[in-house]
């Protein structure tokens, strides 16, 4: 047999001469006992003998380009050079992009990942063992899925309503709260859910749902002494005449957290086990009529095992206020409660998932990079040119910039929203644009030569400044979490950087590829001391990291731009496949377009300025934006 390198190469042959290397790899296959069916499928082939042109179709969007013109920019003003980018849209139908499965036979035949023990480290003279065994599954967060890739869960519409823009109250019952000893507690738990209820990334989750950006209302202190076990007709008798004692009457958008002191239970607790649940009543004032809508929160002296049910309860009660709209009609199970105990942190607060029914699986914060300029709750296509942002349906464009800037948007201050963001080569120099104030901030980290990556590495939901030093293939990271620096070295001169989460624990990982082995060297956050490794394709590959499948994990992905195809692996599951989907000179700009927590297959064509999208939830679409010479920009800015 030959190596599995040497089989990448004949895959690659077998595209470029169809059928003068076909009889070249049947004649291979026949010596090893394997069929050219198999060979087929798993090099991808559709059909053998089929015509070249319907190949080149496969591989490249197929749409006519649609003319630049025009010298007026978003707003009336003249954009540099006179070029516009246009905003027509338009469907495609590329010839047939094919998806070919690798069979687990022939994976090695064909060039698909082998790990294995490791022998070696990207930093010379350290040895670690592959924690691929050990690395943690899917686990309790899902996929909830079939052997077909059904979902298993069904959470639909029953028909009732939700909290569009929920607005959150907190109520501390008892005189327990303004105790001395205990009052650092009620203003810990208010701060917090103060902060959280104005955060745009806590309801972005929600929003396949109908959800939209929330806000916190006003902390209320209910005194009194209740003890033992509360029955809901006092909770509810409580609330109404509290609500009533200040004239506030509700909207349907309101929600009151209800905060019990220590030593009750609610008459749900049965076990006097700490939990919370949430619930409605109908309060009648004259002549009107309002649908409060509450949870109750028991008293745990753990904020960390608090909070996590305070957004359990909160996300239920904005999907499911009345409890006849969103839940699962099997069971009755409700967004939270198929997802409970499965946690990540939003904005450095633990808090519990969601379920999400588009991805089957529970699901942290979605992104700002999922809504448009308008709110309207997809991506806005964006390009930065010489020192200016353009975005798609922008009211109007941002000058933030010079030439030779890499624009790196993200949420650096931790508002819940992306910010405009650069790192300027010649200097080492971030400039981040603060959205509230429109002045932006310098900061010196980094120097000429220097790579940016950044990301979340320390887990709290703020983009963290950080390179990659060629040189010494050193990782330099400026965590937000501590205001503190560190360093890894983890590579060396020639890798490709590709940091994503590839263990799912809501950190960015440290990773590398090294073009020269074709392979790949992750150092997973959740084990220090390890770290995993793969050959996965050929020196010339692009990474493409993104997460495919929904699974909350980074993917080993590749662009081979001599076939326009991407390469996808799930490590875990140890599938393998390609998508014919673009042309040399495409420069690949994955990510979520249609909202369904998938990476969705995508590039962006300098010739003519098309964005050529494959939606992972069905479809295409080819949207012109931009011209040659333009960068197109990852993440959009709110």
């Amino acid at each position: 047999m030959v190596d599995s390198d040497h089989h990448v190469w004949e895959c690659r042959l077998l595209t470029v001469w169809r059928r003068g290397f076909l009889m070249h790899c049947y004649r291979l296959l026949r010596t090893a006992s394997m069929s050219m069916v198999l060979f087929a499928s798993a090099c991808g082939v559709d059909a053998i003998g089929a015509d070249e042109t319907a190949l080149n179709a496969s591989q490249q969007p197929v749409t006519t380009p649609q003319a630049m013109g025009g010298s007026t920019g978003i707003g009336g003003t003249a954009m540099p050079g006179g070029a516009v980018p246009v905003g027509a849209t338009g469907k495609v139908g590329p010839g047939g992009h094919p998806v070919h499965d690798l069979p687990a036979a022939a994976s090695r035949a064909t060039g698909a990942p082998s790990p294995g023990l490791v022998h070696g480290a990207p930093v010379a003279g350290t040895i670690h063992r592959d924690p691929a065994a050990g690395a943690p599954m899917n686990g309790a967060g899902g996929p909830f899925v079939d052997g077909s890739g059904a979902c298993t869960r069904n959470v639909t519409a029953h028909g009732g309503r939700i909290l569009a823009n929920a607005k959150v109250h907190r109520m501390f019952w008892g005189d327990y709260w303004t105790q001395a000893a205990h009052t650092a507690e009620a203003t810990d738990y208010d701060t917090t859910w103060t902060n959280l209820a104005n955060d745009p990334s806590f309801y972005t989750r929600m929003s396949e749902y109908g959800v939209g950006a929330g806000s916190a209302g006003t902390r209320w202190n209910l005194g009194g002494a209740p003890t033992g076990s509360i029955s809901e007709a006092t909770i509810t008798a409580r609330i109404q005449s509290t609500l009533s004692a200040a004239s506030y009457f509700p909207s349907s958008n309101d929600l009151f957290v209800v905060y019990l002191p220590s030593g009750t239970t609610d008459q749900f607790d049965i076990t006097n086990n700490f939990a919370g649940h949430h619930n409605h009543f109908t309060w009648n004032v004259l002549f009107f009529s309002f649908d409060v809508a509450y949870a109750v929160i028991e008293y745990s002296s753990d904020r960390n095992y608090t909070n996590p049910v305070v957004s359990h309860e909160i996300s239920e009660a904005a999907t499911d206020p009345d409890l006849n709209q969103f839940f699962d009609g099997g069971d009755g199970s409700e967004v939270g409660d198929i997802c409970r105990f499965v946690y990540n942190n939003i904005a450095g607060q633990q808090v519990e998932t969601i379920y999400s029914q588009k991805s089957c699986r529970c699901v942290r914060e979605r992104e700002i990079d999922n809504l448009d300029y308008s709110g309207a709750g997809h991506p806005t296509l964006t390009v930065f040119r010489s020192g200016t942002w353009y975005g798609l349906g922008a009211s109007s464009y941002w000058n933030f910039g010079a030439p030779g800037d890499y624009p790196l948007p993200g949420d650096f201050n931790g508002d819940g929203r992306t910010e405009y963001a650069l790192f300027r080569p010649s200097n080492g120099a971030w400039y981040v644009l603060n959205n509230a104030s429109g002045f932006y901030d310098t900061f010196f980290w980094g120097v000429s030569g220097d790579i940016p990556v950044p990301g979340d590495y320390d887990g709290d939901g703020i983009t963290d400044k950080a390179v990659w030093r060629p040189s010494n293939g050193t990782w330099y990271i400026w965590q937000s979490s501590t205001n503190t620096t560190y360093s890894v070295q983890w590579g060396t001169s020639g890798d490709i950087p590709t940091p994503g989460d590839f263990d799912s624990d809501g950190k960015t990982d440290i990773a590398v590829r090294r073009p020269s082995s074709s392979t790949w060297y992750v150092l997973p956050s959740t084990t220090p001391g390890f770290y995993t490794w793969a050959q996965w394709g050929v020196s010339s590959d692009i990474p493409v990291v993104g997460d495919y499948n929904g699974d909350g994990k980074t993917d080993w992905t590749l662009f081979r731009p001599s076939e326009g195809r991407f390469y996808v692996w799930y490590k875990d599951t140890g599938t393998a496949f390609w998508y014919g989907w673009g042309t040399w000179g495409d420069i690949p700009v994955v990510r979520d377009y249609d909202g369904d927590w998938k990476s969705d297959i995508a590039v962006w064509r300098p010739s003519d300025g098309n964005w050529y999208v494959l939606n992972s939830g069905g479809g295409s679409s080819t949207t012109q934006w931009g011209t040659s010479g333009d960068i197109p920009v990852l993440r959009n800015v709110q």
